[in-house]
């Protein structure tokens, strides 16, 4: 209830208790976004979807967030 976005890393969405965090933040009017490789279940709805490789795609990240 306090986050300012969701991201939803390598997960389908098709547990629920994964799927609620998304739908309750989108409900709330907050930014849900998916990185992964194939469809989820929270698609419907999701502000951003990347589906691309986890490893290079985190990689990528950390080495732009080590620079500042």
């Amino acid at each position: 209830q306090q986050a300012d976005a969701v991201l939803a890393v390598g997960t389908s969405l098709m547990v629920y208790s994964g799927y609620r965090f998304c739908r309750d933040a989108h409900a709330m009017g907050l930014p849900v976004a998916s990185l992964s490789l194939g469809v989820t279940r929270a698609d419907g709805f999701l502000t951003h979807q990347w589906r691309a490789p986890l490893t290079p795609v985190l990689e990528y990240a950390v080495g732009r967030l080590k620079k500042g």
